[in-house]
């Protein structure tokens, strides 16, 4: 994978240039706040805000604008930041953790500040964004051992879901909130937020229904009660044949980070 490469220079005023080549040769100046940069420098975020790969200067350029004015939501700017999200997936399977949290971080500051600013009834794009912005820093989070953050970051994300109605995702947070609860060995909260999301009003996708039963499964498995243990399992086997084939949209790359907190917590 290709990184741009560039330069920052300091501006009189409230503003820093970052002089950006681009991995085909050419180069875009990227007018951002000073404060805006001072949050992704200490995230060590600025390789996530002008990730690999950019080579759209007309990308490049309305960040830069959003970011100086932010009134209103620019759909190609959310589209930015969401390519960002995907190539944080894939990053997150070859660093780690720990060497994503940062930049995770840093990014979802620059969001919040644009919804802070946005002109109120104009915010759904981005807090549907942020919702899995935070879901993927409490993955995180859970991944590097940080139970506590990884609860935070899964409360914070399903409460941005709540204020737009998307219960798919909030569905999606209370089995991954079962799923923390796995990590940490609290079979109750594992059985109880599982039950939860198959409750979660609005029609939720056969998918997120059957991963909610498995997780029951799982947390009856630990209470040694083999016949609700088996009755999930039964519950989320009728489920699958209603499953789409694609993933929800905002879990591309679940199976192997699932993969991975299977193997974190074997289920016997």
């Amino acid at each position: 994978m290709t990184l741009p490469t560039g330069r920052l220079e300091v501006n009189d005023g409230d503003t820093v240039t970052l002089q950006l080549r681009t991995p085909d040769g050419r180069t875009v100046d990227v007018s951002l706040s000073r404060r805006d940069v001072g949050k992704l420098l200490s995230g060590g975020a600025l390789r996530a805000i002008l990730p690999a790969g950019v080579a759209d200067l007309d990308a490049a350029e309305r960040v830069s604008k959003v970011l100086s004015a932010t009134r209103r939501v620019d759909p190609q700017v959310i589209s930015y930041f969401e390519t960002a999200l995907e190539q944080g997936f894939t990053a997150d399977k070859m660093l780690g953790p720990r060497q994503m949290l940062g930049p995770v971080h840093a990014q979802i500051e620059v969001l919040d500040e644009l919804r802070r600013h946005a002109r109120p009834g104009t915010t759904e794009p981005l807090l549907r964004l942020l919702a899995r912005y935070a879901e993927f820093a409490g993955w995180l989070h859970q991944d590097a051992g940080d139970v506590t953050a990884a609860v935070w970051w899964s409360d914070r994300g399903s409460q941005w879901a709540q204020s737009i109605g998307d219960y798919q995702m909030v569905a999606y947070m209370l089995i991954r909130r079962s799923n923390i609860a796995l990590a940490d060995d609290d079979p109750v909260n594992v059985v109880d937020l599982a039950a939860a999301a198959r409750k979660v009003p609005g029609p939720i996708s056969p998918k997120l229904q059957a991963l909610a039963a498995q997780q029951e499964a799982r947390g009856w498995a630990l209470h040694g009660e083999a016949d609700q243990f088996r009755k999930r399992l039964d519950l989320a086997a009728n489920l699958l044949p209603g499953m789409r084939a694609s993933a929800p949209p905002f879990r591309a790359g679940v199976k192997a980070r699932a993969g991975r907190a299977a193997k974190a917590r074997a289920v016997p």
